[in-house]
């Protein structure tokens, strides 16, 4: 047994070495109304579609309308960069966006903000989104 215990917390140490803490430079309180009737959104009336929201949580807000009922919303910052380095997340397809960045280039599922492509390991800043059923969709943290 007492053989186990020193193995044990070596085997403990090399393990919570191993882990990274989460980029904590990507928040920003959010508190904010899309207005789907508004022209500049109309591209959110149908599914598969997204607009760029600038000047809104640390870098911008990427909304994507993933169906007829649900809207996901996420910061264009990287979760794998600092907030103020490199260029904005860009949308790719109706389905993967990436950072610019050439040190990074990590990409990411615009249905779930998960890591498609890394050196990332965090999914995408996700905000909770709230769909009215009609034309208001609220997005906050």
């Amino acid at each position: 047994m007492k053989r186990f215990v020193p193995v044990f917390l070596a085997v403990l140490g090399l393990f919570l070495m191993t882990c990274t803490k989460p980029n904590t430079n990507n928040y920003a309180p959010v508190n904010y109304t899309v207005d789907l009737t508004l022209p500049q959104f109309s591209a959110l009336n149908a599914p598969n579609n997204y607009v760029y929201i600038p000047n809104v949580g640390v870098r911008g807000i990427i909304v994507y309308r993933a169906s007829f009922t649900q809207f996901n919303a996420y910061d264009r910052s990287c979760p794998y960069q600092t907030a103020t380095s490199c260029a904005p997340i860009v949308v790719i397809n109706a389905f993967t966006c990436s950072d610019t960045c050439k040190n990074c280039g990590s990409q990411f599922n615009l249905t779930t903000g998960s890591v498609s492509k890394g050196p990332s390991n965090y999914p995408m800043t996700a905000y909770q989104t709230t769909f009215d059923g009609v034309s208001l969709v609220r997005i906050t943290n």
